[in-house]
């Protein structure tokens, strides 16, 4: 029985996945956020060079359209030339009422940061950087004499960290109130259940953590649909060797069911959840 359970559930993750409308250059792509500082109250703009003659959509030979933003902004990017050979692409942000530039549609991987100040007509520009992560965040700091600029990232660790503990804890909180509707109440019983949620709920946030931080919430989806699945069978293993089966009364209680209830409660109860608190869930 339990194993043609476990086929059944395969066969319809498969099913649902292979459903799914297949499209060429579909979803959200890897960006690079740029907040800058010093330059409040100033007309600039800001963009990306990269060591690439065509990069996705972008190249060196791409027309100007006013709708992209001014004119000048771009005669001085396209003027600019670079020591390193670095290159503009075609996309960038004028910043007279922001200050801030999200590339978030095919992002060069490697680049430099430019930010032309039109006060003065100076090309401020970092050094090479990187993408660090599907999402990179950036603060570019002009200096005080407007002549150089400092770039650090800026993701928010501690509010993943947060976020991770809160998780891992409400899950754990949940699935332990579920077993014990189920009747799984006593001290050793409810070790079992506490150990093993631990292991598993560590496990699943931190493998979800890495695949949000570098591939994106695309991948974040498929991989959550995926390990839900091996979450329940491994719960389902443990407390089919661990849990009596049989309570003192002579009731009979399912470790299959319960695994399957909890977990689909406690996915449930995280939507909810985020509602209240978005960016824990």
């Amino acid at each position: 029985m339990k194993k043609r359970f476990c086929t059944i559930l395969m066969l319809v993750l498969f099913s649902c996945m292979a459903a799914m409308p297949a499209h060429a250059d579909m979803g959200p792509k890897p960006s690079v956020n740029i907040t800058v500082e010093g330059l409040q109250g100033k007309e600039y703009a800001i963009s990306l060079i990269a060591p690439y003659e065509y990069y996705g959509p972008w190249s060196i030979e791409r027309e100007y359209s006013e709708e992209n933003g001014a004119k000048e902004s771009w005669d001085a990017f396209k003027a600019y030339k670079d020591a390193d050979g670095y290159n503009f692409l075609g996309y960038w942000v004028d910043c007279d009422s922001k200050n801030q530039m999200n590339w978030d549609y095919m992002s060069p991987p490697k680049f430099k940061v430019i930010i032309w100040v039109k006060e003065n007509n100076t090309c401020l520009v970092s050094d090479p950087m990187e993408r660090y992560a599907f999402d990179s965040y950036y603060v570019a700091t002009v200096n005080a004499a407007g002549d150089g600029m400092q770039i650090r990232k800026s993701y928010d660790y501690t509010w993943e960290i947060i976020s991770f503990v809160c998780r891992v804890l409400v899950t754990i909180a949940i699935e332990l109130a579920v077993a014990w509707l189920f009747g799984w109440r006593n001290k050793q019983e409810q070790k079992v259940l506490l150990y093993t949620n631990v292991v598993t709920q560590l496990a699943l946030n931190v493998v979800l953590n890495a695949v949000n931080y570098y591939r994106g919430c695309v991948m974040f989806s498929f991989a959550f649909v995926t390990l839900e699945l091996v979450v329940f069978l491994v719960e389902g293993i443990v407390y089919s060797k661990k849990l009596p089966r049989v309570t003192s009364s002579g009731k009979k209680r399912s470790v299959w069911a319960y695994a399957l209830f909890a977990n689909a409660f406690s996915y449930l109860a995280g939507f909810e959840l985020a509602k209240w608190i978005p960016g824990i869930f």
